[in-house]
């Protein structure tokens, strides 16, 4: 449900404010139970990718609980936000989808809205015209974003623009010297079937793997010398690089410890516990460690100041982003 990732490098503390005394959420109890959540939708799910916000709106990707590829998407719509299902509505109708839509009215008087993928409120536009079942889907964070393998190509498509953004970065590095992959033309795009747009960018399918399957010292080598390359590319050369400094780390990070503690109470206390027992913030050409107590489980490394990564909660931000090595990832 939720991963943290420990780095061994850290930023400091996070000087968190106590919780507050933890009131279950009915709605995220519901995402939380398979088997009601299943019952109400009418197929075997489980919900992934949770991003709660309690008392306003819960949403989350929906997997098949056989195989956990992704299948949908759900939102749990509370109060005001209610509104937001005519959006729903409205863009599955103008793709021709307004059947597979499924709405469903919660005791507490909010509502369950659910759809296949290609039904996402905000990427819906963007896929009409490719046929999903013959792509691989990579990974979908619903309402956000969606990788996809077609053909030979992988596509990616977000809700908010990024193609000419990524186009700029990545001249910016072939002018540095530093061999990267350059996105298809808008031409190649269409013969994936998607439509051209600001939002949608498909690049060319490399088949390899990482350096943890045994590389050869050969290999690493190689590998730490493009990475050096990389680093020493000035972030000033791209205009609106996006910029992370401490205090942006810092409530991203609040704001994963308050998320894990409604999702997984327990596990959000051992993070809690584990940053506010961290040194102060090191000051301008320091260096500061965080040697957090490891909690019982094997299966949670210690959390640390540096990143806590919530795949469930979406809260990669929590990574500082201050060279090209952040900044520029796909996820």
């Amino acid at each position: 449900m939720a991963e943290l990732r420990s780095p061994r490098h850290a930023l400091g503390s996070l000087r968190l404010p106590g919780p507050a005394p933890w009131t279950p959420d009915p709605h995220l109890g519901l995402l939380l139970d398979a088997d009601r959540l299943s019952k109400l939708i009418g197929m075997p799910v489980r919900a992934t990718r949770l991003r709660p916000k309690p008392s306003v709106k819960h949403v989350a990707a929906l997997a098949d609980r056989s195989t956990g590829a992704a299948v949908g998407w759900v939102q749990v719509l509370i109060g005001p936000t209610r509104v937001k299902v005519d959006k729903a509505r409205l863009v599955a109708a103008e793709v021709g989808l307004a059947d597979r839509l499924g709405e469903r009215t919660l005791p507490s008087g909010a509502l369950l809205v659910w759809g296949p993928v290609e039904t996402d409120p905000r990427l819906a536009r963007a896929l009409a015209g490719l046929d999903l079942g013959a792509a691989t889907l990579l990974r979908y964070n619903p309402l956000r974003r969606l990788v996809l393998r077609v053909g030979d190509s992988v596509v990616r498509v977000t809700a908010e623009p990024h193609r000419w953004r990524w186009a700029h970065a990545v001249q910016v590095l072939t002018d540095h010297g530093v061999p990267v992959l350059r996105p298809a033309t808008q031409e190649q795009a269409r013969a994936t079937g998607m439509r051209p747009g600001d939002r949608v960018s498909a690049w060319q399918w490399i088949e390899g793997r990482d350096l943890s399957g045994g590389a050869t010292e050969d290999e690493q080598r190689s590998t730490g010398r493009l990475l050096a390359r990389l680093h020493q590319v000035p972030t000033s050369s791209v205009t609106g690089l996006e910029r992370r400094g401490w205090p942006e780390v810092r409530a991203a990070a609040d704001c994963t410890v308050v998320q894990l503690e409604q999702v997984a109470p327990e596990l959000g206390r051992v993070a809690r516990g584990s940053w506010t027992s961290c040194p102060p913030p090191a000051g301008r050409g320091q260096t500061s460690s965080c040697t957090a107590t490891s909690p019982s489980t094997s299966a949670w490394p210690p959390p640390t100041a540096a990143s806590c990564s919530a795949t469930s909660t979406d809260s990669a931000a929590a990574r500082p982003r201050s060279t090209w090595a952040t900044s520029g990832r796909s996820r």
